[in-house]
């Protein structure tokens, strides 16, 4: 089992994107470590418009 905490996980942020190609929508985010700067995860969500 998972639980948050918040003082645990205070040094990470997400940032997200938007991409619209004609018949797709996408998005995009990145976890990063707000200290360090670096990367930690890479998610990407696309959905077809049909």
């Amino acid at each position: 089992m998972s639980q948050y905490n918040p003082e645990r996980n205070a040094a990470l942020f997400n940032q997200m994107s938007a991409g619209h190609l004609p018949g797709l929508m996408g998005w995009d985010a990145e976890v990063k470590h707000r200290d360090t700067g670096k990367t930690i995860a890479l998610f990407r969500c696309t959905q077809m418009i049909l």
